[in-house]
């Protein structure tokens, strides 16, 4: 048992999420983990890519510097979207 034990303890080891900026990134960490015999795992990301995030943040603050955004004030929200 003890042999056991002591094999778990060496075998854990540390997972690493790699998050490239580009394809170009993307392909040279590949490129790069393939030559040096690490294994990894690619996954798509769930809902909304990081560039798209950014650029929905963009879309809205210019919206609200052009007076299109609507503030909600959670306090009287009817009143906020002009519905009182």
């Amino acid at each position: 048992m003890k042999t056991e034990s002591y094999l778990c303890k060496k075998l854990v080891m540390e997972n690493l999420l790699v998050i490239p900026k580009d394809k170009k990134q993307l392909n040279l960490l590949k490129e790069m983990f393939n030559e040096m015999n690490v294994k990894y795992k690619s996954e798509k990301p769930e809902g909304l890519y990081h560039s798209d995030l950014n650029k929905e943040i963009k879309k809205s603050r210019e919206e609200k510097e052009k007076g299109q955004l609507i503030e909600i004030d959670p306090n009287d929200v009817w009143k906020s979207l002009g519905l009182v």
